[in-house]
């Protein structure tokens, strides 16, 4: 069920990223039922491993603190129309959490997973590629907030919020998992694009988010490969404030 429930959320933002990523909530709907779906499918893994005490308490008492905080200030938004849309990403933000702890520890759901964010990331790229060329190419949307690239969005902050996330979550996956080698570099590459790809985007909050993002990554790899006792921690400790610089 793990695999499933991994199909599913990369479904949903599939239909977030190339139908859903505007204002108007009506558009949310395929990616939400997919996320249900998602979630639905989850919740055995999650019963199964909630039963045999392997459940992080800690993780969840925190999540849970920090939905019902958000919860709280839109149900109290003196704009109802705002506030209903903000209960829906909550929602959203919600049932991802809750599928990805089903698919943690499963190597199949895993792998699904994150294939899935390296072609919608890649695909993103290769779209933001072409309205380099072309700025008035649009690949869904009948025309952007600005010409600058933005990929299936339609506002270039937000294509170059979803690069830096998608970037993030790939590269952390190419350097810290292990899975086979081959995959890894494919997926470091696609990551190493999408990244780029950010500095087409024109985003300002965007290029420094990247780079924030980009100095964490390299940080806690650098922990992480360190706990490990990996070959690479010795030439990454000098190679990165260098690139850093």
């Amino acid at each position: 069920m793990p695999a499933v429930s991994s199909f599913f959320l990369i479904l949903a933002l599939a239909f977030a990223v190339v139908i859903g990523p505007q204002t108007r909530a009506w558009s949310w709907g395929p990616a939400m039922i997919a996320l249900g779906l998602s979630v639905a499918t989850s919740l055995p893994a999650l019963w199964r491993r909630n039963r045999s005490g392997a459940a992080d308490l800690g993780l969840l008492a925190l999540a849970s603190g920090v939905a019902g905080w958000f919860a709280w200030r839109a149900w109290v938004s003196p704009v109802h129309e705002l506030g209903v849309t903000d209960l829906l990403l909550l929602v959203g933000s919600i049932g991802a959490f809750v599928s990805m702890q089903g698919i943690l520890g499963n190597r199949l759901a895993e792998r699904i997973f994150l294939w899935g964010i390296a072609l919608l990331l890649l695909a993103n790229v290769l779209v933001i590629a072409r309205q380099v060329i072309t700025p008035s190419f649009t690949p869904v949307f009948e025309a952007r907030a600005a010409q600058f690239p933005a990929g299936f969005f339609a506002h270039y902050n937000e294509a170059a919020n979803y690069l830096i996330g998608s970037s993030l979550i790939l590269g952390s996956a190419a350097l810290l998992s292990r899975s086979h080698q081959a995959a890894r570099v494919a997926w470091l590459l696609i990551a190493v694009a999408g990244l780029v790809a950010v500095h087409y985007t024109r985003s300002r909050g965007g290029i420094f988010g990247a780079a924030l993002g980009s100095g964490v990554l390299a940080c806690g790899s650098l922990i992480i490969g360190h706990q490990r006792g990996a070959k690479w921690f010795a030439p990454a400790l000098v190679a990165i404030p260098v690139i850093g610089l």
